[in-house]
């Protein structure tokens, strides 16, 4: 419930000029750091960084949100807070291609789509139960085909006569399991 309300009403990320508190060195946060420019020279947000003015330090949402915090990757600067101004651009480039950083990114983007991990599991367990439920009236049918010309399942005999009745009986439910089989 918490994370879907602090998903739902946004995040701490102040723009323009501040206020970012200089530290000791006279170096603050900056609002450039919410961005980065690729190789191409293309101009890329990065949405997960934030700042907060209250503890006066950067975080990133998603790990905050949904870090693995047993992960031997798990940088807990990054939900704790981080206020190395001198090396916050080295910080942000590890952070960003951290393992654990990538995977609460991805977590993000489904609770933030209202895809959660279980919606997806229904709709999977859905899809297979309609799957098993074709097959069974499939057997069904062909069960219900067999008993009503008094067949057995087992295959054909090995009298002549027999056999070709039989064979052709064969090959109408193949055709009918080919017929009424999705791919």
């Amino acid at each position: 419930q918490t994370k879907r309300f602090i998903i739902e009403n946004g995040h701490s990320r102040p723009k323009a000029k501040g206020p970012f508190a200089k530290n000791s060195d006279g170096r603050s946060f900056s609002e450039k750091y919410y961005f980065t420019v690729s190789k191409s020279g293309l101009k890329i947000e990065r949405s997960w960084l934030c700042y907060s003015t209250i503890l006066q330090k950067a975080y990133c949402r998603s790990c905050w949100l949904f870090g693995d915090r047993t992960s031997t990757g798990f940088q807990e600067i990054w939900t704790t807070g981080y206020c190395d101004w001198k090396h916050i651009v080295d910080g942000i480039k590890r952070h960003e291609q951290s393992h654990v950083h990538y995977i609460s990114c991805l977590v993000y983007e489904k609770w933030f789509l209202n895809k959660t991990l279980n919606e997806e599991l229904e709709q999977n367990i859905k899809k297979e139960k309609l799957f098993w439920r074709q097959v069974l009236e499939r057997i069904l049918n062909i069960t219900l085909t067999l008993a009503m010309r008094s067949l057995p399942f087992r295959g054909p005999e090995k009298s002549s006569v027999v056999e070709k009745e039989k064979t052709a009986i064969l090959f109408v439910l193949l055709s009918y399991l080919q017929n009424t089989t999705q791919y």
